[in-house]
Parts: C-alpha cells; structure tokens; sequence
C-alpha cells in the first residue's frame, strides 16, 4: 500500500535543504529530483518519529524535492516518505504535524542563517553595527539560496538578523517566538 502526502514547505527552504543536506539529485533539462535520506536516529528522524509515533518499525525516511523552472519561476513540491522496509512506504501526518515539520525546518534556516551572518561579520571584523557589511553578508546569503526568487527582501533579512540578535539563535528552538513580521 502506497500513500504519499505532500509535506507544504515554505519556498525559500527548497534551495537551502537541496544544498545543505546530503542528497542525492539528479537534473534534466529544467527538471531537478533530489532525495535526501533521513535515518530514524537522526535529529529530523527522531522528531518525525516522536510527532508520528508510528506502532511499526522505521527503516528510514527519505525527503523527495522536485523542482521545475517554469520561466523565471522554479514550481516545488516535497514529499516525505516513510520506508518500512525496502519496498513498503507510506506518511501519515496531520495538518499539525506537517505544521510541526515545516516550523521545525524554518528554525534550522533561520539559526544557519544568522550563524553565517554572524561569522561573516566577525571574520570582517565587525561587530554588526557598520550596515555595509551587515548587508553585503546579507547579500551573501541571498546569492547563496537564491532568496530573492521567493520575494525575500534585504530588508526582511535584516529583520530576522536583529530579531535573531536580541532573542538568541536558538531561541525559536525553546520558546514559542513569531518569526518576525513579513518574514513568512
């Protein structure tokens, strides 16, 4: 039995996951698969498990990313899948825990984010106050994952900085913080 569920996943995290986590992508002509093994044990792994609390056991889960240039646009849809063994698969999610999921995998986007920004200002030397560099780390990030194809703005970017700043990186991994305003 096959049942497949499309995990909704926020634009701007397709680029990020393909480039980020070791998959495996195959391209042709303006056609883009990848799939990314997520084994059971790992941090992903255990958070699908305890939020799908499945009553069998798990080989793996793999993440299926098709992607296709349409003009100028790139059209996404994700998959998770849920292997039993080496044959059988299927997802069982709610609409909360593809919630959960998609919150999950923002706050990994948003803490590598500002990790990158706040390594590139200290490798410049800079403590975040000059706005130039703030920006051209900024500008970095956005040539990186292709952000401003997903309507991102250097201005929104900043935002998540600053908010990311004064609350802690990690702070939407503990509290239940907004993203902030016009960010998703």
């Amino acid at each position: 039995m096959i049942q497949i569920l499309p995990v909704y996943v926020p634009g701007y995290l397709v680029p990020f996951l393909i480039k980020e986590m070791d998959g495996v992508s195959v391209m042709q002509n303006t056609e883009q698969f990848t799939n990314i093994k997520i084994e059971k044990n790992s941090i992903i792994g255990m958070f699908l498990r305890r939020n799908i609390k499945p009553s069998y056991k798990i080989k793996n889960y793999q993440m299926v990313i098709y992607s296709k240039k349409i003009g100028p646009q790139n059209a996404f849809s994700i998959d998770l899948l849920e292997y039993q063994n080496s044959v059988e698969f299927r997802v069982d999610l709610t609409f909360e825990e593809l919630d959960k999921f998609y919150k999950f995998l923002s706050h990994l986007f948003t803490i590598s984010f500002f990790t990158f920004v706040k390594g590139y200002l200290k490798a410049r030397k800079d403590d975040g106050k000059s706005y130039g560099i703030l920006m051209e780390a900024i500008r970095a990030i956005i040539d990186e994952y292709d952000l401003l194809e997903y309507s991102f703005s250097e201005s929104q970017l900043k935002e998540l900085y600053y908010s990311q700043y004064r609350n802690g990186c990690c702070s939407g991994l503990h509290k239940n913080l907004p993203f902030p305003k016009n960010f998703l």
